[in-house]
């Protein structure tokens, strides 16, 4: 198993005051045990870049965004995912080998120098008036699709091999950047959304997307992948931490 235990508890007589677990990594002993049961056998999924697509990426000022990450810390991220689950009284902090970091939606957009968007309005207002599957299908795919079904006969999803070449690069992009999925076979009704959105200028948050996500990866949801390495070694970084040796690092696609 890749990864890097903590060094074991100390033992009683060690020390009254001294805390049980590795306090120098982890905020409790349950999230120490969390990291070494759960978190080690999590796989990561490796963020990407999208190149091309101009106009979308200076219209939204995306270029942050979308261009390609740094090396992420393998290590210093399971810290942060373990910590984040026991963390349940904040969701936008967290502390990190002694230092508090910041994913919180703005922190988040500032790190890409990503536009403040009202988003809950505006996106609540397209949401609450979608246009139809046929709509949304006219601007992902290359024809007419043969719609995924469920029991009741109603569309829930499109089938990948209808993508258009343009939403195919957004779906890639966004499964590893915005909205976590590693299923690439077919696109589920809320990704068919988003990509809709992101293709015809609905404003969009990305910071409150990439929260959600980090809070539901730790908590639970997705539970057998770690996303966003990229990003969270950044935040960690902003806030003055480094590698230390020893540390596992991991590489964008």
């Amino acid at each position: 198993m890749s990864g890097r235990r903590v060094p074991k508890r100390r033992q009683a007589g060690e020390g009254s005051s001294a805390p049980s677990f590795d306090n120098r990594h982890f905020i409790s002993q349950a999230a120490e045990d969390h990291h070494n049961s759960h978190v080690l056998k999590c796989r990561f999924v490796k963020e990407r870049g999208l190149a091309g697509h101009e106009e979308i990426m200076h219209q939204r000022q995306w270029e942050g965004f979308m261009a390609k990450p740094e090396d992420g810390n393998k290590t210093m991220v399971r810290e942060f995912y373990a910590n984040v689950k026991l963390n349940s009284l904040n969701n936008n902090r967290v502390l990190v080998r002694g230092t508090t970091v910041d994913f919180s939606s703005s922190a988040v957009n500032n790190l890409f120098d990503a536009p403040i968007v009202d988003e809950p309005n505006d996106f609540e207002a397209f949401i609450q008036h979608l246009p139809s599957w046929e709509t949304i299908s006219e601007v992902l795919c290359t024809a007419p699709p043969n719609w995924i079904l469920n029991v009741h006969n109603e569309p829930v999803g499109i089938p990948r091999s209808s993508l258009t070449n343009e939403a195919w690069d957004w779906l890639r992009f966004i499964n590893a950047r915005l909205y976590p999925s590693s299923h690439l076979s077919e696109i589920s009704k809320d990704r068919a959304i988003l990509l809709y959105a992101i293709l015809t200028g609905v404003p969009l948050n990305i910071g409150r997307y990439i929260n959600g996500a980090i809070l539901k990866s730790a908590r639970g949801g997705m539970t057998i992948s770690l996303y966003f390495p990229s990003l969270v070694t950044a935040l960690c970084q902003q806030e003055g931490l480094v590698n230390l040796p020893g540390d596992e690092l991991i590489q964008p696609v």
